[in-house]
């Protein structure tokens, strides 16, 4: 009888036999310790301006490495391509003010942009989740019954 065993991640002893045989690895990765920014200013200073966020909640890359980003304290979603300086606002107000209309974002915390490039957005401090289609200047309530006192 012939047992195998694995004592390293890429090599297999085979005991009766005395047999050994390497695997090599697939791919090898190694933690870069210097981030690079991709979005907002680099130095960390939060702001309202098209190359600036103001506590960013969660993100979103879709297949053409395009960058949604749900940005918290702007009440906007900012769509950011690959290797621009700035990004656009494609969901909320360009201008960070929060309200409860269509075309107004309070606060969003997270969202997922789908196949066709239409944003859904959780809009957590009107309790409800917008849906923004490609090019709306304003959200259509999808879920939730909108702001409450």
């Amino acid at each position: 009888m012939t047992s195998a065993s694995s004592f390293q991640q890429n090599f297999v002893f085979f005991e009766e036999l005395n047999l050994s045989t390497w695997k090599p690895p697939v791919c090898s990765l190694q933690w870069n310790p210097i981030g690079t920014t991709m979005a907002g200013d680099a130095k960390g200073v939060a702001g309202i301006t098209g190359n600036r966020l103001n506590e960013p909640r969660d993100i979103f890359i879709d297949a053409f490495k395009t960058l949604y980003i749900a940005d918290y304290a702007n009440n906007r979603v900012q769509k950011w391509l690959l290797g621009a300086a700035a990004a656009t606002t494609v969901a909320g107000q360009q201008n960070g003010v929060a309200g409860a209309n269509p075309e107004q974002l309070n606060q969003p915390g997270g969202l997922v942009v789908d196949s066709s490039g239409n944003i859904y957005v959780v809009d957590s401090r009107n309790n409800r989740v917008q849906s923004w289609l490609v090019g709306a200047a304003a959200g259509t309530t999808i879920a939730g019954k909108g702001r409450t006192a």
